[in-house]
């Protein structure tokens, strides 16, 4: 193997500088990059995510936002079973207060247990956009919600998803702000009381 002393070599869009020893070599770039050192076996490198916990694979916020995606079919079947299932949007409420709830533990829980990850921040934002767009689109189907009001709302969590995965592809990361979360408060307090 041909030895690299210093010389910048592109990896997955990033530049590594390796030298045959034991020291890791950062090369973050906006926070996000790759470690590299030669090894026994060549080169070696792992992931960093400039300073977000990567401990576990799937932490305790994540598997709840994960029971968030899971609770958007069953609040869309209850919704729809309105005329089968006697107090069915009272259950659809409940379901979704239950929800709504977890978005608000699962990153108070990442934040006080240091388990933030580029994970966890993508699943929290989709999940609330898969709850949101779920309900609404029940909501539309047994006429509780106006089309034109629904669609306004999905088009701007679309475009907003879109906007995400484009930083995404760069190697950044948009964390959660403060007015995402009053964003989404006020869109699960309006679909509560649709």
């Amino acid at each position: 193997m041909r030895e690299n002393t210093g010389a910048k070599m592109p990896l997955a869009g990033v530049g590594v500088r390796t030298k045959r020893d034991s020291h890791w070599v950062d090369t973050r770039h906006n926070g996000i990059g790759l470690e590299a050192r030669w090894g026994g076996t060549g080169l070696e490198s792992r992931a960093i995510t400039g300073g977000l916990s990567r401990r576990r694979p799937i932490t305790i916020p994540d598997m709840m936002a994960l029971a968030r995606v899971l609770l958007a079919p069953v609040i869309i079947a209850v919704i729809r079973a309105h005329d089968r299932l006697e107090h069915a949007y009272g259950w659809a409420f409940a379901l979704f207060l239950v929800a709504a709830f977890t978005d608000f533990l699962d990153g108070y829980l990442a934040r006080r247990l240091k388990s933030v990850s580029v994970l966890g921040g993508f699943l929290d934002t989709t999940a609330d956009k898969l709850l949101v767009t779920a309900t609404l689109l029940a909501l539309v189907s047994v006429s509780r919600v106006s089309v034109w009001a629904a669609l306004a709302i999905m088009m701007r969590e679309f475009v907003v998803m879109a906007l995400r995965g484009l930083v995404a592809v760069s190697g950044g990361f948009i964390k959660p702000s403060m007015w995402g979360k009053i964003k989404t408060t006020a869109q699960f307090a309006a679909i509560a009381l649709a």
